[in-house]
């Protein structure tokens, strides 16, 4: 009944979207024209012009990651999104670009991982911006994939500048050991996920904070990347 007298529109084009539908805010017509990031490197996501697995870096210079999951390339009407669900406390957005990602995952063929970790925010920014739009992200996926959230293990020690406020050059000092393992992890694969990669070096930063440990099943699951 409340479908019926309030359905649900496409962000995009406005069109109703049928309750059954996978996506929520999003008819088929516009889901297909998202600027999707495929094909791309299984193991950095960077695109690639052909359906080949690894880019030519990633053959020579293997990542601490064994898979990456970036679902789009940064731009219109993702990047609006991201902004809205990481500093407008959309949480419908937040939905969304799960449900997205999900999308994305539901099709692999690879053994998940025994639990998601978002990358964590600072205490201080945490208080500031009220929640984390990674573990809002993360909490559809858990709920679809059965996977357990990770939030206590990885801690985030330092409080740095904003990575969106830098030179890409200096991004990778603000995260360097910003990270710390406050306890040992009780699993071998994890997936890091967060909302956007811009160079890569939040989690980079994160998962030699967890490699300390020990040899580690890394995955890295992203919504977007500006390539």
């Amino acid at each position: 009944m409340f479908n019926l007298l309030w359905p649900t529109r496409c962000l995009i084009c406005l069109q109703t979207v049928a309750a059954t539908h996978p996506i929520e805010h999003l008819c088929s017509g516009c889901l297909n024209i998202l600027p999707w990031n495929t094909p791309a490197c299984a193991r950095c996501a960077q695109p690639l012009p052909s359906t080949q697995p690894y880019c030519a870096h990633c053959l020579k210079n293997p990542m601490p990651q064994q898979r990456t999951y970036i679902v789009f390339h940064y731009t219109p009407p993702i990047s609006d999104w991201i902004h809205a669900a990481k500093f407008g406390a959309s949480f419908i957005h937040c939905r969304l670009l799960s449900q997205l990602l999900s999308h994305t995952l539901a099709r692999r063929s690879t053994p998940w991982p025994q639990c998601i970790l978002p990358i964590p925010l600072h205490p201080r920014r945490l208080r500031q911006r009220g929640y984390n739009q990674a573990i809002e992200i993360a909490r559809p996926l858990c709920h679809r994939f059965d996977i357990p959230m990770d939030i206590r293990s990885l801690l985030r020690h330092r409080y740095n500048q904003p990575q969106s406020k830098l030179a890409l050059k200096e991004r990778k000092n603000n995260v360097r050991d910003s990270f710390q393992l406050q306890q040992p992890l009780a699993v071998s694969h994890i997936a890091l996920l967060d909302d956007v990669s811009t160079s890569g070096n939040t989690l980079e930063a994160a998962s030699r904070a967890l490699l300390m440990q020990g040899p580690l099943e890394l995955e890295y699951w992203c919504i977007a990347k500006p390539f």
